[in-house]
């Protein structure tokens, strides 16, 4: 048997924080060590003719520079056209790809014309990767003879190793405050501490709803989080939660758990099973919920929590998911 040469495409990224090219950047670096090389146009930035000429060219020589007997994995959504004409030229050549998918911007934007491209461009691949089962079976909806794959949780490849929390009514939340209007409520949520992680924050909607931590780069994060239970949730509301985590998993879950942080979760979330099933926490129907459900958690029984959140996120620290999805793909 032939071996597989395994490939995938690099994207240049910006310095955004709690977006999805943090996700992407940590993705590579696990691909990398798992002996995947990387694929990368020189040309990065968007806007002239020239520019994207160059990119078209680029994909014709990226895809006829590896062997047939390979396999090519891309992040999608697709960053750019061009991606999409190296993807089309590589099935063209019968070479297996894989989309790795980090988000569905048709379904969270809620646009079904968006979703039904990225449906087409879905179909181009030889495998896909889901988050998880709800977002699978959603997409076996409109792609029955695709092979679909479950990553469960993203990974969140960092060093050291968190210290043991101690049950408190402390709660930490990490992402975009400019798409979580929801925080500005949670002065109303009495008997417990928010702090607040990430860039987006307006000083004079506070109201000392919560104690804003500043913005702090992803890799020191981890070791920067203060609390007892790490929340997540979207929205601008605190009774109602976004209805893309019905499909969805964000990347501060896995921020959470590298943190060794116990989650709450939405109940009608897609990751409300796995957090009952690995017992790292404990469901919510809206945010007003948390401090009783607190209160009722025993020294003991957050222990134990704290305990699961630690080990699920030592593997998720060492790359563990995705190495472990990458491996199930026929190659």
């Amino acid at each position: 048997m032939k071996t597989v040469a395994k490939y995938y495409l690099a994207e240049a990224y910006d310095n955004t924080q709690f977006n999805a090219a943090v996700v992407r950047k940590d993705n590579e670096k696990i691909l990398l060590a798992k002996g995947f090389q990387a694929l990368q146009f020189r040309d990065t930035t968007e806007g002239s003719r020239l520019i994207k000429m160059k990119r078209l060219v680029k994909s014709f020589q990226l895809a006829f520079s590896i062997p047939r007997n390979s396999i090519v994995g891309f992040h999608f959504p697709l960053l750019a056209t061009a991606y999409q004409f190296l993807l089309r030229i590589l099935k063209w050549r019968g070479i297996q790809t894989v989309a790795l998918i980090i988000d569905l911007d048709g379904i969270r934007d809620k646009d079904e014309v968006l979703f039904k491209n990225e449906i087409n461009l879905l179909q181009q691949f030889s495998f896909i990767i889901g988050h998880n089962e709800a977002m699978n079976k959603k997409l076996r909806q409109y792609l029955p003879a695709a092979t679909i794959f479950s990553i469960d949780v993203f990974d969140y490849p960092v060093g050291g190793s968190p210290q043991p929390r101690q049950l408190s009514a402390s709660v930490c939340y990490a992402g975009n405050i400019a798409k979580a209007g929801f925080v500005y409520g949670l002065g109303t949520v009495k008997e417990c501490q928010f702090n607040v992680y990430g860039a987006g924050y307006e000083a004079g909607n506070n109201q000392q709803a919560f104690v804003h931590k500043g913005i702090i780069q992803p890799s020191e994060l981890p070791s920067a989080l203060e609390g007892s239970f790490g929340l997540v949730w979207d929205g601008d509301h605190l009774e109602q939660c976004d209805e893309y985590l019905r499909w969805n998993n964000p990347h501060k879950f896995s921020l959470y758990l590298a943190a060794g942080l116990p989650v709450i979760v939405w109940r009608e979330s897609a990751l409300a099973d796995f957090v009952q099933q690995q017992h790292i926490g404990f469901t919510i129907n809206s945010i007003s919920e948390i401090p009783g459900k607190i209160k009722a958690i025993s020294a003991i029984e957050y222990e134990t929590m704290n305990r699961q959140a630690m080990q699920l996120g030592e593997r998720i620290r060492q790359g563990f998911f995705l190495s472990t999805v990458m491996d199930k793909i026929p190659h």
